[in-house]
């Protein structure tokens, strides 16, 4: 990006302007915070149990050290997260209640359920004010402009399908995080002159692609983005003339890490045969030849070629291999993690569950997926009614952008990956239902499509326009920006409140499962409600006399 030009404002102009930006992108963040946690005040803790009290429940039995229930989601990430902020809060005197041990033992099992539900709710709050912070601190390295920055918090403030995340326990808003951090590290990978540093952010990348996996199947969409980008980047930077030379080369000694990496998995699996857990022959055998493929491709080093053709492959195939050996060693040290929560026979059978969902996911996606193009098409009709405005003006902005040839040419190519990971999502996420909860894979890429491309669009501005004008357009969008947050309410309440119709009295009996009997939950879960509650009506008689004072159902 081209520094400030000699017809920049005085730098009193200029500290003024950012005083108005970065006010308007506090203000944004300050509301979106404050919708959720309204919403949240207001609303009912039992409604949409299914995610919050089956995380809350795994939580809970990660910090006593008992083997988990069902996994299908995985969200492992989502469960170690919440568990270990349950920690910090006990640590601190704040939550009494952090171990199934404990919970067993309260008397009013219920009561506690009611401030477990209302604790994850705050941490899934959090976790959006986080990300969106993250986010513009994203957008503002890569296109070194505040304003941009501020755009992105307040642009992502009036994500309702982020937003929606900050009042329910799901895995897909650290999917997402782990996916736009993996972008993240994918861009910083094509923009360093280190080799060293090349390699580091190409495993992190792979790590946090590993990351989002583990939080959810569709993260691994964010595997092959990172890498589809590694792949054109070098060619940007040779028509730009800016790195003629390319990339630079990886080292020997720093691949050596590949393998390192592949060995840990090989010792994982040995540690699982060893400890008897279920894993299938399938993932297994998925596993062995992606740890060997990790460790072998370093030879590739070796390889020399004096056409440029053969080595662009090489090049490519290596970046591919420091992606992969990130995403194993995501797998390890999440293994490892498990081993330093819970028993050894616990933690490998836990681990045994999120292996064949992570490396056979065939029977869930047989059991979950909708065939036939009529529901597909339907799916997606869904997904544009969410967001149609949205949809087209991305669209027709992406179209635009390209027709702008001084514009940053890195900066809009960056732009279409977002763009094209919306649509990407959109198409993989409509064989499924329920598309509330899926929204945000589709929203937050595009809020960082419009990021990515004003902030190349700015830079043409630029080239052609008087200095007393350049601020302008940024001032504009951001106005309009802010202004169209303020309709958020109207957008959020009615999608919250319409995905799952149980907050009225008497508990519907699906919530009831879930929250008394359901077989997802961990056995020690379901044996403490029978302890406390013995039968099914005697858990809805005691929950009707909780919720019979209006102040215990909020």
């Amino acid at each position: 990006m081209s520094g400030p030009s000699a017809g920049t404002p005085p730098l009193a102009t200029a500290r003024a302007h950012r005083l108005v930006y970065g006010s308007l992108a506090l203000v944004a963040l300050l509301l979106a915070w404050l919708l959720m946690w309204h919403i949240s005040s207001d609303d009912p803790w039992y409604r949409n149990a299914d995610m919050n009290i089956h995380n809350v429940a795994d939580a809970l039995s990660l910090n006593s050290g008992y083997p988990l229930g069902i996994v299908d989601q995985p969200a492992t990430t989502t469960k170690l997260l919440l568990a270990f902020d349950f920690r910090l809060r006990n640590a601190v005197g704040a939550q009494p209640v952090w171990t199934l041990k404990r919970f067993a033992r309260s008397p009013d099992p219920i009561a506690e359920l009611a401030e477990l539900v209302r604790i994850g709710r705050a941490h899934s709050r959090t976790l959006v004010v986080l990300f969106t912070l993250f986010a513009a601190g994203f957008v503002g390295q890569i296109t070194r402009r505040f304003e941009i920055a501020c755009l992105a918090v307040v642009l992502l403030s009036g994500c309702s399908g982020l937003l929606f995340h900050g009042l329910l326990l799901r895995p897909e808003l650290l999917c997402t995080i782990f996916g736009v951090m993996a972008m993240h590290c994918g861009w910083l990978a094509t923009r360093t002159d280190r080799s060293r540093g090349r390699t580091l952010w190409l495993v992190l990348a792979g790590a946090c692609s590993g990351l989002a996996i583990l939080s959810k199947l569709p993260g691994l969409i964010y595997l092959f983005l990172v890498f589809g980008w590694c792949a054109v980047a070098p060619l940007l930077a040779s028509r730009e003339a800016r790195k003629p030379s390319g990339p630079p080369p990886f080292g020997a000694g720093v691949s050596m890490i590949l393998p390192a990496i592949a060995l840990a998995v090989f010792a994982s699996l040995l540690s699982l045969a060893a400890s008897g857990a279920d894993l299938h022959p399938t993932a297994a055998l998925r596993l062995r030849l992606l740890a060997g493929l990790t460790a072998l491709l370093p030879l590739l080093l070796f390889v020399r070629s004096p056409f440029r053709f053969t080595t662009y492959l090489v090049d490519r195939t290596l970046e591919f291999a420091f992606l992969l050996g990130g995403l194993l060693g995501a797998c390890v040290g999440w293994f490892a993690l498990l081993h330093a929560t819970l028993p050894p026979p616990a933690a490998a059978s836990y681990a045994a569950k999120v292996l064949n969902v992570v490396f056979f996911p065939d029977p869930l996606a047989q059991l979950y997926t909708q065939s036939g193009s009529v529901h597909r098409l339907r799916e997606l009709l869904r997904f544009f009614a969410e967001s149609p405005v949205l949809l087209v003006a991305t669209t027709v902005f992406v179209v635009a952008l390209f027709c702008f040839r001084r514009a940053d040419l890195r900066l809009r190519v960056f732009a279409l990956f977002f763009f094209a990971q919306s649509l990407g999502m959109m198409w993989l996420m409509s064989k499924r239902q329920y598309f509330n909860q899926y929204s945000i894979f589709v929203e937050v890429p595009l809020a960082l499509t419009w990021c990515f491309g004003l902030a190349a669009l700015q830079e043409w501005w630029q080239h052609r326009s008087e200095a007393s004008e350049r601020r302008w357009p940024a001032a504009l969008v951001l106005t309009a920006a802010f202004i169209l947050i303020l309709t958020m309410p109207l957008k959020l309440i009615p999608k919250y409140r319409s995905n799952q119709d149980d907050a009225a009295l008497p508990v519907p009996d699906l919530t009831i499962t879930f929250l008394y009997d359901h077989d997802v939950h961990p056995a020690a879960y379901l044996a403490a409600m029978k302890a406390r509650y013995p039968s099914r009506p005697d858990f809805v008689q005691a929950l009707n006399r909780f919720l019979a004072d209006p102040s215990n159902r909020r």
